[in-house]
């Protein structure tokens, strides 16, 4: 809910010449296409090759009521989306969308990895999300290059890159957010709107947005570590 949100809102700060319904609407028809593939795909999979290789169920967390920590790092992500916001208004940075996807992104970390202060497991996280994105846009553009506006290049190419982004992120787990990045870089650069106007800029785009987001978050988490600190010291 909150990511779209400000997808929308920033969306629109980008590219004011095009209403905020016609990204929603765009929005909308993005995430049913994708769920219909997702569930497509996963019913064939559980009826054909999670049968001859099927994995480890999921453990699911249960809730455990309010915990002041929480609140505090869904207060950093809304202070650090409040800045991007004010410096979207006054400088008129690329990429807003993207930063915001960012600054949401990478704060999305277990409760219980929260403790004291997000600074250490969302600094893992923003670098992880660098290098699987230079990664996968590094990946990507080789195969841009090679068969610029060629379907019969691209299809393949995304194929390849899904799946070895996948075998990371299901292999090492502290290396499980990278290979996810390295999937998305290749996807927004890959599967483009049409395949006779393919360019990196998406790929571009959500690099500069990954930088952008850094450069606000990891001060905001620095300080209000720093707060926290001062505030256990003086206690």
């Amino acid at each position: 809910f909150g990511l779209t949100f400000a997808m929308a809102i920033l969306d629109h700060v980008g590219n004011p010449a095009i209403p905020i319904r016609s990204f929603v609407q765009t929005r909308v028809l993005e995430t049913a296409a994708g769920t219909v593939a997702c569930i497509f795909v996963s019913a064939v999979s559980a009826r054909s090759l999670r049968r001859r290789w099927p994995g480890t169920p999921a453990v699911s967390e249960r809730g455990q009521g309010w915990r002041p920590e929480a609140f505090r790092h869904a207060l950093e992500c809304g202070v650090a989306l409040a800045i991007l916001c004010l410096l979207t208004f006054r400088f008129g940075w690329p990429g807003p969308a993207q930063a915001a996807i960012t600054i949401m992104a990478v704060m999305m970390i277990p409760v219980n990895k929260v403790g004291r202060s997000g600074l250490i497991p969302v600094s893992t996280r923003l670098l992880h999300r660098l290098i699987g994105c230079v990664a996968g846009a590094g990946f990507a553009g080789l195969f841009l290059l090679a068969g610029h506006d060629s379907a019969a290049v691209l299809l393949p190419a995304t194929l390849l890159g899904v799946a070895l982004g996948r075998l990371v992120e299901n292999g090492v787990p502290q290396w499980r957010y990278a290979g996810i990045q390295f999937t998305i870089a290749v996807l927004v650069t890959l599967v483009p709107d049409d395949y006779a106007h393919a360019a990196a800029t998406p790929a571009v785009e959500r690099l500069a947005g990954i930088l952008i987001g850094m450069a606000i978050l990891v001060p905001v988490l620095l300080l209000s570590w720093l707060a926290s600190k001062r505030r256990r010291g003086a206690g």
